[in-house]
């Protein structure tokens, strides 16, 4: 019963914890000392940041991408953008996903500020 209750305190706390976060918004890059597993060069995990695999954290493609996936974010709000982002991933994979494509093709176009 004990770890029942424990468990509901810290799952609320963590909550509330990224609901606080996403009310400031601010962008951040986290260079983390190891790479991301299955090939990831990076993940942006509103409202956290966005974390760098140690081999990319000077790559500007890989940031400008990331930083994308924030602006979709701001404009979407943290509720819509991982219901969309995670319904459409279990659907068609990451790399068909709308939302990457989206930030691939900004990346390209350069149509993120730096």
């Amino acid at each position: 019963m004990r770890k029942i209750k424990f468990l509901k305190y810290s799952l609320f706390i963590i909550v509330a914890f990224i609901f606080i976060l996403n009310y400031f918004k601010t962008y951040r890059i986290y260079n983390l000392p190891f790479n991301l597993p299955n090939q990831l060069r990076a993940s942006t995990i509103p409202p956290l940041g966005t974390f760098m695999s140690k081999q990319y954290k000077n790559s500007k493609q890989v940031i400008l991408h990331e930083k994308y996936h924030w602006v979709q974010y701001e404009k979407m709000g943290l509720i819509s953008f991982y219901y969309e982002y995670l319904t459409e991933y279990f659907k068609k994979g990451r790399f068909n996903h709308w939302m990457e494509k989206e930030a691939r093709e900004a990346t390209i176009m350069k149509k993120v500020s730096k």
